[in-house]
């Protein structure tokens, strides 16, 4: 059997054997015979379960006990798969009922940490936690045990089962850290880490001239490098911002852990290509860069990934939205389709029958409150169960992307008005186009940014996670980039007319090259997010970090929700702009809008625009906008849905003319005025998903 990844009708999909099949799949942290054979029957075709080989929980920071009662790595060079023999059954018990992606745990076990101490990622005070991602010997033995477990599953009657590996390690699987507690604090001090920093600053400066120059300090050999303290590491000495003269150190620093973590994933990823011949499949969990906003989460070096042959895949958590609120990825979702992989958003969806994992899987629960937070909490009601999927549903078909619907603790997906919604969407997904419906907007992240901001009370949270959250409510669609795509021949930059840039603060010069050549053309609006460079905003402005925080203020409106350190436009900058939002509380301009000889350039120097003034915007740059509401959209392709977040009636206006939209739920067919709109009564928090025909 050959799996591999194919582009096909404008969507990544999987290959097996020359079958073409829809990246659609289920994962549960319970399995349960009966729940894989319901999702068989809806015609989902793939499946995953946890493989363990540490004998520890998935996390210590919430406390957790382990997954199953056995653990496979149990010696060196010994190895027990009972349990993924018992799980394998459950999914696959004649080795032909569904494909298969074992979701493998290569974090060290107990036996191993005794006998190799010096290997194990460690914290300033010296307090051990499991092993340290630089250490060669820990991926050298993990990826014999990872060998030994492919070679289990070869010689057993589930060889044509298993078409891929997903790579896990760290805290949750996703590749951080693990912590105990105070994680702000956290890095790895152990030797495997400080030689492979060392090696790292050799390969970037080449002499120790070049590295005193840059870290001001008067080394006389590369042995002497040390980290950086907790202070630099949590702090900056100029406010929000790293000063490049004086904070180099850290800025390098975090710069190599990103990279160290990216390089793991992809050693691991070619050892199953390598080991496999190249026919399964290989990724992980990575790219968190909208989520996972400090440096030491290790999750900003997203290109380096995706560049890898080796890495076939990668895969995100979504949030958790109340009703009313979007349901959005992680991550950049649109670098991986670019590159031609795949993007599997997690569909870790809480509904009505989502219970406490106390009472699911007592023998993991933790001594503690951490699981019975309300984000844990189910929803009140069937109503909003179906609401919710739908939403997911709605946005993987209009995204284009690939989901496993995850039932974390098992049961929550345990009801015939649920699996019905599951059976439809792999029918849908089958049925998705590309067209008729393009977006107009891309959000694009500069993820390397993220290390000249200080870790504590960073300014990254407002200036991505929330405001993407605003960016939904905005009534258009977005794609998600990171920079580096950038630099992609084939980045559709003809496609968009209006482009939020954000964390654009030191890019590199090849970065601004592209931005001169892809996007300052005529008909294009960039959007500049706060701590732009003035070299690329076109504009001048003055940044006192000791200065008054401040919100910004658009008609009744004022943003982000507390006041934030800022920088302040210069007067030069004053000179022929459009103001768009003031500073609250007076009539200094907080957003300004430059009409160049090419493009339209807005800056903002305050974070979290809200959705008003972004819809503002959007019209100016001529943006095409299915409501003009803050209800949230989700178009793309031959689908378009609407999440209700107030109840009445809504317009719903395509940019083109359809003879029809079709209900996916009731086959009703609204009313079309010209082709173009329709207006439709909604409950609040409902949500409602139509097929376009044309």
């Amino acid at each position: 059997m050959i799996a591999k990844t194919v582009k096909k009708d404008g969507f990544v999909k999987i290959d097996i054997d020359g079958e073409i099949l829809e990246p659609v799949a289920f994962m549960t942290y319970r399995p349960d015979a009966r729940i894989f054979a319901d999702f068989q029957r809806a015609g989902i075709r793939f499946a995953s379960f946890g493989a363990y080989a540490p004998d520890h929980g998935i996390n210590e920071f919430a406390g957790l006990f382990p997954m199953t009662p056995n653990h496979f790595w149990i010696g060196e060079d010994q190895y027990d798969f009972s349990e993924i023999d018992r799980s394998m059954e459950m999914i696959c018990p004649t080795g032909k009922e569904m494909y298969v992606f074992p979701r493998v745990y290569l974090n060290t076990p107990s036996w191993w940490e005794a006998a190799h101490p010096e290997e194990l990622c460690c914290d300033d005070a010296g307090m051990a936690l499991h092993e340290s991602f630089a250490s060669d010997l820990w991926r050298e033995d993990a990826a014999r045990a990872l060998r030994a477990l492919m070679d289990h599953i070869n010689a057993s009657k589930w060889r044509d089962c298993v078409v891929g590996y997903h790579i896990a390690a760290g805290s949750t699987e996703e590749w951080t850290y693990h912590h105990y507690a105070g994680e702000i604090f956290r890095l790895d001090c152990s030797e495997p880490n400080r030689r492979k920093f060392i090696a790292w600053l050799q390969k970037k400066y080449e002499t120790v001239a070049y590295l005193n120059r840059a870290w001001k300090k008067s080394y006389s050999d590369f042995s002497e490098t040390e980290f950086p303290s907790t202070l630099a590491r949590c702090y900056a000495i100029n406010g929000s911002l790293r000063d490049e003269e004086r904070e180099m150190q850290t800025i390098d620093f975090w710069q190599y852990t990103n990279e160290l973590f990216a390089e793991t994933i992809v050693h691991f990823c070619h050892v199953v290509k390598e080991y496999s011949q190249n026919t399964r499949l290989a990724g992980a969990f990575y790219g968190y860069n909208i989520f996972l906003i400090h440096p030491d989460k290790g999750h900003f070096a997203l290109s380096k990934v995706l560049e890898s042959p080796d890495v076939d895949f990668i895969a995100a958590t979504g949030n958790h939205p109340e009703p009313g609120g979007a349901w959005t990825s992680n991550a950049t979702l649109s670098s991986a389709a670019l590159r031609g992989k795949l993007f599997f958003c997690e569909g870790d969806i809480r509904t009505c029958l989502t219970r406490p994992l106390g009472e699911c899987l007592p023998h993991v629960v933790s001594k503690n409150n951490y699981y019975k937070t309300p984000v844990w909490a189910p929803l009140a009601s069937m109503e909003l169960t179906v609401s919710a999927v739908k939403k997911a549903c709605a946005r993987v078909l209009t995204d284009g992307v690939a989901v496993w619907w995850f039932d974390m603790f098992g049961g929550a997906f345990d009801a015939p008005e649920i699996m019905s919604l599951f059976a439809d969407f792999a029918r849908r997904m089958q049925e998705r186009t590309a067209e008729p419906l393009r977006r107009d907007v891309a959000y694009i992240i500069d993820e390397g940014a993220l290390r000249y901001l200080r870790r504590n009370q960073s300014p990254a949270d407002e200036l991505n996670r929330k405001q993407i959250d605003s960016l939904s409510h905005m009534g258009a669609p977005f794609d998600m980039y990171e920079a580096q795509d950038l630099l992609c021949e084939d980045f559709p930059a003809d496609r968009y007319r209006l482009f939020i840039l954000s964390g654009f603060i030191h890019p590199t010069k090849e970065l601004r090259a592209a931005i001169d050549q892809k996007l300052r053309k005529k008909g294009k609006t960039l959007l500049w997010c706060q701590f732009t460079a003035d070299e690329l905003s076109g504009t001048a402005t003055v940044y006192e970090p000791y200065a008054e925080a401040v919100r910004g203020k658009f008609r009744d409106t004022c943003f982000p929700e507390e006041a934030v350190s800022c920088p302040r436009f210069a007067p030069s900058a004053l000179v022929g702009a459009y103001p768009l939002a003031t500073v609250a509380g007076g009539n200094e301009p907080s957003v300004l809008a430059f009409e160049g000889d090419r493009e339209i350039n807005i800056v903002s120097v305050v974070p979290n625009l809200p959705a008003d003034l972004l819809r503002e915007i959007a019209t100016v740059a001529g943006v095409h906008l299915y409501t003009r509401k803050n209800d949230i959209i989700y178009a793309g392709g031959n689908y378009v849905g609407i999440h209700a977040c107030t109840a009445g009636e809504k317009r719903i206006q395509l940019p083109c003319h359809v003879k029809a939209l079709v209900d996916t739920d009731t086959g009703e067919r609204p009313f079309l005025f010209d082709g173009i709109y329709t207006d439709i009564e909604m409950k609040e928090f409902e949500t409602r998903l139509f097929k376009i025909e044309t």
